[in-house]
């Protein structure tokens, strides 16, 4: 062993001999989209007309497209808008609504339910101190 580095010789592979290797390859798992909200749910939104919130949070005036306009600016996806668009719900309606409906419509969240209280016509504020 002088410097001669001979390579050991393989056994032959027979002819009929095939690799232990899948018939179909595996698919690809195609990337994750990485979104904070589903894409049906993302829109371009650009008011059609601009509306300004009232200091005491009060949106009971507010007509059935201001509403909507403002809803709009809060987040809540395009289906609930055009749901509610579809029922009419306008300031004075939307101040009415409870809990539960505001969680079967899909947009109970803590600001939503800020606003709604602020708009109720009866304020906690205004009832009588009991002990």
């Amino acid at each position: 062993m002088t410097g001669d580095y001979s390579t050991r010789e393989l056994p032959p592979v027979p002819n009929d001999f095939r690799p232990s290797l899948p018939v179909n390859p595996p698919r690809m798992i195609p990337p994750r989209i990485t979104v904070s909200r589903p894409p049906s749910v993302i829109s371009k939104f650009i008011p059609e007309h601009e509306i300004t919130i009232p200091n005491d949070g009060n949106v009971s005036k507010f007509t059935v497209e201001e509403l909507l306009t403002f809803l709009k600016h809060m987040g809540v996806s395009d289906r609930i808008v055009n749901h509610l668009r579809k029922k009419s719900v306008d300031g004075k309606r939307f101040s009415r609504l409870s809990d539960s409906e505001l969680e079967n419509v899909g947009i109970k969240n803590p600001i939503i339910i800020y606003f709604r209280d602020k708009s109720s016509a009866k304020s906690k504020k205004s009832a009588p101190f009991m002990l």
